[in-house]
Parts: C-alpha cells; sequence; structure tokens
C-alpha cells in the first residue's frame, strides 16, 4: 500500500525498473531495454508526427517481454496530466492495445492505442486496418475503452472511410491512408502491389478526402461503384471529396474523366488533374499514365465539373480551381494570369501554359476548354495576330527555357489556333508543333532551344558491340581535314579497309623535296572499353609536322637489315576519320625523332616526338599489337611508364578517398634512322589504315633537332576511362555494386541510413521504378555521403581515370543521383584558373567530365576565385532533399552526372577591375547523331545560352549576395570541366 501511494505521488525512484530505461527521439518517447534502441523503433519514432494533446510513446521491449515489464514501463513513464499516444514494435507490437486500460489505471492517465494492424502511410500518418472494427482506441480510467479513430493525425473526414465494403459483385470500396479507394477485385495480387505504392506516397490532408478510382492493370471500373460511394457521403463530407483517376474507368467515348462524374451525381465535382505525393503541407500533383507510372506535374491542380443543363446539351469547361504559378516569382495581376513582358501575360490553362497578349483574344474559351494530356503539358503561344506571331513564339520559348514541371515526354510547344476543345488527348499528337523541329526551321532572329521533355536518365554503357578492329602503328602522319567531330570514346569506331597503295620505290641516293601539303601528327590513343560518353577528339591528337630539310638515303645493305622490335609495344586503338578540332600551332618546337612504320610497305622517316605522354595512352590496350620496327642503336629503349596503383578504400570509408593521378615522365632517347623490313609475305586479315608512301619524303639522316618542349605542369585533360574505370551504369544492373557498398561500410551505413529512410518517407518520387526499397535505400546513401568530406577522393578517382574501389560506389551515386529532381538553367561557381588551363580551353569547344560537376543555381559570396564558371544546364541533378547538416551542407547545389558532354561558347580571361568568365553550354544526347558529330543546326541554342547566361549575371549582380557553401564543404570543383590537376612532383595547385 505504501509502495503504491509513493508511486501516485510520483515517488517510487527507488524501485527496480527491470533494466528498462526512456530516450526522447524525434517527437517521440521509447521506453526500451538498457542494451539498445532497436532500429525498427528508432525508424518509427523519427517519422512519428507531435502529438498536441498527448505524449508519443514507442514501446520497444525486444523479443523477450517478463511479466514485471509492464510494472517497469509504468515506473519509467512521466506522470502528467496529457494523454499517452501509444505504439508498439517489435513480436508484441499487438500489446499496447491489452495493456492500454492497465496503464491508464495505473498511470491515472488517458491512453490511445491501436488495436489491429499498424499501417506507416505517407509523411508519417499511421493507419489502422485489419479487421471490423480496428482503429485507434482510447482508454480512461474507471470508463470502459471507446474507438477513437481510424488515422493519426486524425483528417477531419475520418470517419467517413472506416471499413472496407463492396460496390459490385467485383469492385470494392476500401479505405487507405490518404482517404478511399475504389477498385476491381480480380488480380489481387496486382492489386497489393498498387496498394503499398498508395499507401506510402498519396498523403492524408486534413480537410479533403482523396478518393482515387480504377486500379492499371485491371479491368475498367464501372461508375456505378462511384455512386455507391457517393450516396454513402454525408454533404459536408461530399464537399471534402477529391476525385483522381488512377486507373481505366468506363466512360462515355471522348469524355472528361470529371464531367462523367459530374453528370452521373449530377452536382459539382472537384477532381485531381493527377494523383498527389508528398506531405500533406508540401505535395504536388503528378498525371498517372496507363502502366500506373506518374507523368508530368500540371500547373492546374484542381478542376470543378458542374453537369450539363440537359443531357443533348453541350457541357462547359470545368474551372480551374487551384492551380501552381508558372514562375516562383511571377506577379499575379488576375486569377491565374501572370505578368510576363510589356504587352505579353501567361495564363495558366488545364493543358499548360498560355502565353498572350495582354488583351484577351477571341479564342480565350477554345484554349481555356482543351483537355489535359497525361502524356506531357503544352507551351500554348497566341496566333490571333499574325505581326505578333512571332514575338509570341519567342515569348513561349523563352518561358521554356526557364519554367521547370513540363519535362512529360509529351512536351511541346502548340499555336492556339490548332487546339480543339474537347478533343480526346490522343488528337494531340497530330497538332503538335515539336519544338525541336522548330529549331531547325526558324530564322536567327527568333532562335528556338530544343525543349527537354524530360531529364535523360543516367548513361549506361554500351555493352557487346559488334566492330571490327583496327591494326595500326604507333604513330601516323596524315592529312588534316578541316570538320570539327567527337567521338564515342567508349566504343570501338568501325573503319572500312582501304586497298594497299602500289609499293614505293626508292631511289638511289637523291634529294627529296619536302611536301607542299600541310600534314599533321596524329598518335592514336589506347583503345577503351565500350561506354556512351564523348569526347571532343575522336582518340587522336593532333600535332603540327615540321618538314624537315632534303638528306640522302641509306644504302641499300642497310635498307636490308632487319631492325629489332621495339621494347614499347603499341596497342590497338579505336580509329576514326581523322580530325583537327584546333587550329595548327606553327611556332611548336620540333620534339626528337621516331621512327614511324606504315602500310603494308612502308618507309623508313623521321616524325616529332610530343611534348608528353598524355595519361590515356600511356597503357598499352587488352591486346598486344606487333611492335613498329625500331632502330638497332642505341640497344635499348625504354619501357612504358609505369601506372600509379589504384586508390584504396580507407577502412570504414571514415575518410576522403585519394588517388595519385600523377605519371613519371619518360625520357625520350634518339634512335637512328634504318630502312624499314620487306613486306609481309601474307596479308594481315584486319583491316589496316594506310599512308600512301609517295607522300612521304625518304630520309636517311638528319641533322639533330631542338629538344621537346618540357610537359605542361600540373593540368592535363582527363584521360577516357576504360568501362571498368567509369562511373556510367552497366546494363547488368548495380547488383554487385550496392552489396559491396553495403557490406565494406556496414557500420556508416548504418547510422546514416536511418535518417535517410526518414527522408524517403517524406519524398515518395525517390522510389525508384522496378527497384527495391533496399536498392534504392543504398543508392540514396550512397549519395548522401558523397555529398559530405568523403565525396573528393571519388572525384579524384573518376578524373583520373583509373580504377579502384571508387567506381561500385560512384556508380551508386550516380543511380541515387538520377532519381533527384533535374534542373534547367544557369548553374554557376567560381575558380582561378591557370594559365595552362586557359590555353587547354582556347584549343577546344567540346569537352567531357568525367567525373561529377558540381555548381549552384545561384552565386555563392564566400567562394573564391577571379573566375566564373557559367554552365548552361539541361540534366543536372538538385541534392537538396539528400544534403548533409551542418558545415558539410550546400544550399542550391546541382551536379552533373560522369560522362556529361559541354561545349565551350566564350572565354573571358580577367582583367583590372573585372572578372574572368568561362560560358559554357551542356550538350544533349538529341544533339549528337551516331556518328558522333554535333548537329551544326543547332547553333542557335549556343546564342540563346549566351543571352540567357548573361542575364543571369545581370539579375545576380543587383541580388543580395548569401553564403551557400558551408565552411567544410568548399572547394569540390578546383579546375574547369574535362581538366585535371596531376599531382606531379613541383606541379602547382592555384584556385
Amino acid at each position: 500500500m505504501a509502495s503504491r501511494f509513493r508511486d501516485l505521488l510520483g515517488g517510487g525512484k527507488d524501485r527496480p525498473d527491470g533494466g528498462i530505461v526512456q530516450h526522447t527521439v524525434g517527437n517521440a518517447l521509447v521506453v526500451h531495454s538498457a542494451d539498445a534502441i532497436s532500429s525498427e523503433a528508432q525508424s518509427l519514432a523519427l517519422s512519428m508526427i507531435e502529438d498536441a494533446e498527448n505524449d508519443v510513446v514507442v514501446l520497444d521491449l525486444g523479443d523477450g517481454m517478463p511479466i514485471t515489464a509492464w510494472e517497469s514501463v509504468a515506473v519509467v513513464l512521466p506522470r502528467r496530466r496529457r494523454g499517452i499516444r501509444l505504439v508498439a514494435c517489435g513480436r508484441h507490437h499487438n500489446s499496447a492495445a491489452m495493456a492500454g486500460q492497465w496503464l491508464s489505471e495505473r498511470l491515472n492517465r488517458t491512453v490511445i492505442a491501436p488495436d489491429g494492424e499498424l499501417i506507416r502511410g505517407a509523411a508519417g500518418a499511421l493507419f489502422v486496418h485489419s479487421v471490423p472494427g480496428s482503429g485507434w482506441v482510447r482508454f480512461r480510467p474507471g470508463r470502459p475503452p471507446t474507438w477513437d479513430a481510424k488515422r493519426y493525425p486524425t483528417p477531419l473526414w475520418d470517419r467517413a472511410s472506416i471499413e472496407t465494403q463492396a460496390s459490385s459483385a467485383t469492385g470494392e470500396i476500401e479505405p487507405i491512408p490518404a482517404g478511399v479507394w475504389i477498385h476491381s477485385t480480380r488480380n489481387p495480387e496486382l492489386v497489393e502491389q498498387h496498394r503499398q505504392r498508395l499507401t506510402a506516397y498519396v498523403p492524408c490532408h486534413p480537410d479533403t478526402m482523396t478518393v482515387l478510382l480504377g486500379c492499371p492493370g485491371t479491368p475498367a471500373l464501372s461508375l456505378d461503384d462511384v455512386v455507391r460511394f457517393w450516396r454513402g457521403l454525408d454533404e459536408e463530407n461530399r464537399q471534402r471529396v477529391r476525385f483522381a483517376q488512377f486507373g481505366d474507368v468506363r466512360m462515355p467515348e471522348g469524355e472528361a474523366f470529371g464531367q462523367a462524374l459530374a453528370d452521373l451525381l449530377n452536382t459539382s465535382v472537384v477532381c485531381y488533374t493527377g494523383m498527389p505525393i508528398g506531405s500533406p503541407q508540401k505535395h504536388e500533383i503528378r498525371t498517372v499514365l496507363p502502366d500506373g507510372t506518374l507523368g508530368w506535374a500540371p500547373f492546374s491542380l484542381e478542376l470543378v465539373y458542374t453537369p450539363r443543363a440537359h443531357p443533348n446539351s453541350r457541357a462547359r469547361r470545368p474551372t480551374v480551381l487551384t492551380h501552381r504559378p508558372p514562375l516562383p516569382t511571377a506577379e499575379e495581376i488576375s486569377p491565374r494570369v501572370y505578368w510576363f513582358a510589356p504587352g505579353a501575360v501567361v495564363e495558366v490553362v488545364q493543358t499548360g501554359l498560355w502565353v498572350r497578349s495582354a488583351e484577351e483574344p477571341k479564342n480565350a474559351e477554345q484554349v481555356r476548354a482543351a483537355m489535359l494530356d497525361a502524356e506531357g503539358g503544352v507551351l500554348v503561344f497566341d496566333d490571333t495576330i499574325h505581326s505578333a506571331t512571332g514575338r509570341m513564339r519567342e515569348l513561349a520559348v523563352d518561358l521554356a527555357a526557364r519554367v521547370s514541371g513540363m519535362e512529360g515526354s509529351g512536351s511541346a510547344l502548340m499555336p492556339a489556333s490548332v487546339l480543339v476543345p474537347g478533343a480526346k488527348p490522343a488528337s494531340r499528337a497530330q497538332a503538335v508543333i515539336d519544338l525541336e523541329e522548330e529549331t531547325r526551321k526558324v530564322s536567327s532572329v527568333a532562335p528556338i532551344p530544343v525543349y527537354v521533355e524530360v531529364a535523360p536518365p543516367a548513361p549506361v554503357a554500351a555493352e557487346n558491340v559488334v566492330i571490327a578492329e583496327v591494326s595500326l602503328p604507333s604513330r601516323l602522319e596524315v592529312e588534316a581535314p578541316g570538320e570539327e567531330q567527337i567521338q564515342l570514346p567508349g566504343a570501338r569506331q568501325q573503319v572500312r579497309a582501304q586497298p594497299a597503295p602500289a609499293p614505293a620505290v626508292v631511289p638511289p641516293a637523291r634529294a627529296v623535296p619536302a611536301p607542299v601539303a600541310p600534314r599533321v601528327l596524329v598518335e592514336p590513343a589506347t583503345a577503351p572499353a565500350a561506354g556512351p560518353a564523348i569526347t571532343s577528339v575522336p582518340g587522336l591528337v593532333a600535332r603540327p609536322v615540321v618538314p624537315p630539310a632534303p638528306a640522302p638515303v641509306t644504302s641499300s645493305a642497310a635498307a636490308a637489315e632487319p631492325s629489332e622490335p621495339s621494347a614499347r609495344p603499341s596497342a590497338p586503338a579505336p580509329v576514326a576519320e581523322p580530325v583537327v578540332p584546333a587550329p595548327v600551332e606553327p611556332e611548336t618546337p620540333a620534339p626528337a625523332p621516331a621512327v614511324v612504320h606504315a602500310g603494308p610497305d612502308p618507309v623508313a622517316v623521321r616524325v616529332p616526338e610530343p611534348p608528353a605522354m598524355p595519361a590515356a595512352f600511356a597503357e598499352p590496350g587488352p591486346s598486344a599489337m606487333p611492335a613498329p620496327p625500331a632502330a638497332p642503336e642505341p640497344s635499348t629503349m625504354p619501357g612504358p611508364p609505369a601506372m600509379p596503383e589504384p586508390p584504396t578504400m580507407p577502412a570504414g570509408f571514415g575518410g576522403s578517398l585519394s588517388t595519385d593521378t600523377s605519371l613519371p615522365v619518360t625520357p625520350v632517347v634518339e634512335p637512328t634512322v634504318v630502312a624499314a623490313p620487306p613486306a609481309p609475305t601474307a596479308p594481315d586479315t584486319k583491316p589496316v589504315i594506310v599512308v600512301p608512301a609517295a607522300a612521304e619524303p625518304v630520309v636517311a639522316d638528319r641533322a639533330p633537332e631542338a629538344a621537346p618542349a618540357p610537359p605542361r605542369s600540373g593540368v592535363q585533360w582527363q584521360p577516357v576511362p576504360a568501362a571498368g574505370a567509369s562511373a556510367l551504369l552497366r546494363e547488368k544492373g548495380l547488383g554487385d555494386e550496392r552489396a559491396w557498398l553495403r557490406r565494406t561500410l556496414s557500420r556508416e551505413f548504418d547510422v546514416m541510413a536511418s535518417s535517410v529512410s526518414r527522408t524517403m518517407s517524406e519524398h515518395p518520387g525517390m522510389q525508384g521504378s522496378g527497384l527495391s526499397t533496399e536498392d534504392v535505400l543504398t543508392d540514396s546513401v550512397a549519395l548522401r555521403l558523397y555529398l559530405t568530406a568523403r565525396g573528393p577522393g571519388v572525384d579524384a578517382g573518376l578524373r583520373s581515370g583509373r580504377n579502384g574501389p571508387h567506381v561500385p560506389f560512384a556508380r551508386c551515386v550516380v543511380s541515387g543521383l538520377s532519381r533527384m529532381s533535374s534542373f534547367r538553367g544557369t548553374t554557376i561557381y567560381r575558380i582561378t584558373p591557370t594559365a595552362d588551363e586557359w590555353d587547354l580551353y582556347q584549343q577546344r569547344k567540346l569537352v567531357t567530365d568525367w567525373g561529377f560537376v558540381h555548381a549552384l543555381t545561384q552565386p555563392c559570396s564566400t567562394q573564391d576565385g577571379d573566375t566564373d564558371v557559367l554552365i548552361w544546364s539541361m540534366t543536372a541533378r538538385r541534392t537538396t532533399v539528400l544534403e548533409p547538416e551542418g558545415d558539410e551542407a550546400v544550399e542550391d547545389r546541382v551536379l552533373f552526372l560522369p560522362g556529361t558532354n559541354f561545349k565551350i561558347l566564350e572565354l573571358r580571361r580577367p582583367s583590372v577591375g573585372e572578372r574572368g568568365a568561362v560560358l559554357i553550354r551542356e550538350i544533349g544526347t538529341n544533339e549528337i547523331d551516331d556518328n558522333g558529330k554535333v548537329d551544326a543546326n543547332r547553333v542557335s541554342l549556343d546564342e540563346l545560352a549566351v543571352t540567357s547566361l548573361r542575364r543571369s549575371v545581370d539579375r545576380w549582380a543587383t541580388a543580395e549576395p548569401r553564403r551557400r557553401i558551408g565552411a567544410k564543404a568548399d572547394g569540390r570543383n578546383r579546375t574547369l570541366p574535362g581538366l585535371e590537376r596531376n599531382t606531379q612532383p613541383g606541379s602547382e595547385r592555384k584556385g
């Protein structure tokens, strides 16, 4: 009795608690054993929503719960006047309802506990549903238990959707956390899959009840099932209903879904233009495609349909009840109409956006009545006034470059005159003016960009490519064509075999004049593995060849002596038509001579040695080739440079990944000139590119030439990685990479997975189609870890082209990043480029970066550098959802995926009183043909991108500067895209 009295007065602290302790986690008080908190209890507590009237308590008592455990729980719980919302997890998750009345009497507090299966919904909502009568039950001291609610937090319409009931022989009215789902009962397995999606994605709004109709993949739902549900609602709850079509519904041909409902129910109804996903406070509407996947995000969110006055009368067009603005800072001058330019406005219509004059055109009702298409939005421009049509179309294109949310696969530009009110979406394709096609037709006065329909997925490396291998000597001298071309470096190019020229006849000792046509030394790069990435130089490096002075040929006896094979092997390389993207620099000093072999009957000539060995040529290819003839003297030739060891993964991935990207410089030994060996007796089975011997000078002896120029210090072009060393996703999937990540980073993975899981529950769009929740979680954790201080090591490994443990980690990051939202517009970061970097960028127009390129959508006031790197983005991904906390966070950050291609538009070095600028445009995959060439008709895109980039700089100049990069997150970009700053001794690191 004394013990009971002490407990009621708040005493009993000296009583044994049976090893039960309490800790606050998120908005909940977790009661658990003294050992540890289980991951299930931790995840549940973190997702719990704060209860304004009750203390949220999560019981985590493990598998074994002795009889004395409940008394220990009562001891550790605080004594207050507020009630308790009790949730249990583990094997005894159903024990909360059984112990609710006892705890209520023991603590003299109201206890609310779930009686039934507890289902976790979107954004932390809890839904209790299993058997009839299940739900949240309220226990009060001295009173019998009473049923309280079905959902927590409890919406105003909660009692309108409690039990599952049949609507027909094959139809069912089923309560879900967000409201009601009316669907067919045929194909239960498919229904269960979609039930899990609706539970995890659709939020429970406190004021409106979402009623989803139909199920993808099942027979069409009859509208009679909807009528039976509607008759069971009172008038107050009918006003809260928001219908949404989720599957196929039987209705008249060509009729709008909402209009058919309004006519059948004989009352006004409100319909979503898609399916809501996210949280009740911040959700978005996404259209639903026939297969159940989510489409684009319309600007009109809710449409009000009214019934026809007479069955044969014409239906009135729906009214847009709610919408989202086309631009965040747009000024609304009238309902759904926003000011855009002098004399021009943007109006939100159900089919998309309408750019028109400030005065309402005569065909306004025709545009507003056009039906919404789930496949994609339409950007309509007014063409009623012929003289203003060009300007309206130009403004529409400018709006397309600035607006977000019309990335559906069917998004297009359309003049208002071709819209047909009430037409089925199927007729839309016949009237669409594709924006990409318009780009080819428009004049230079009003350039129109390609409207990116949907952010392209992460690049995937091609596999099983059937190609023809090409045997080449180590160096060739070929004529330099003037056409600019880029090459797919991951796959070998197909080369047609050319007939061998007639053997060159070497006349007796006679001076041969230098050739008149300029020639360029072309070095074939090492053959990389297959991949779709693009580089600006097709595996070839062009350098000028200085024609030497005439010299006598060697004696015939010397020509008959066979030469020793070179100690430096050659490798097969992908060869395309030789191209020179940059002008030849005539002042290049002549390096040391070497020996070249070309054609079946080669002629010995001297060719210059390049100043430095690029990283892409340092390692032989996968298959060995016969070495070209070399000089007998000296007897030794330096071997290939040693390759640095791949970067190692620190234990537990606790620190930054690092890789040594330096390459040792191999000294060049000048060989003597020898004659070529005789032609082979049997022709080679592989096609060989040959150079006509008649165009080559025959040289026997030559005066010593100038020493080669020293290599550039600290900067070089990024080498093209092999398939196994790049972050490009493979078609076979990432099962091995994800397993390696979970195994290697087990400790850090478990720590990070809890917070990432909570983020995923709040952002259903992170869930990838066709992937399990575990795989999506693994990719998201990898992205979260990469955004911390562990990321720079991954970038260094990718840009060096070396294989190592950073590769599987980076592929998981790419997969996670591909599910983030895309950004289209101007991005910026600031650095101080070195003189060598400026020089390299002046030599090319097209570059490829094999690492992640970090940029901001707004400038950061604390980022150092005298040069602004401005990149026009088409597919960069936002990282806001998974940004780390504290000093490692970066506001408004976007990432370009590895293998992204860029076009250099403008270079301006910094000067006194003026900042430098590098203007770059991301190249879309639709701009590159099968031969790796950039479409020449896209020059207007360059002009538009430069104009947009300059406008962004002017706009930022008047904005208030802000710090966007945390103290520990600075310095992720230290060079220009496509370049790599090596770590050779004595190399400089600036910027």
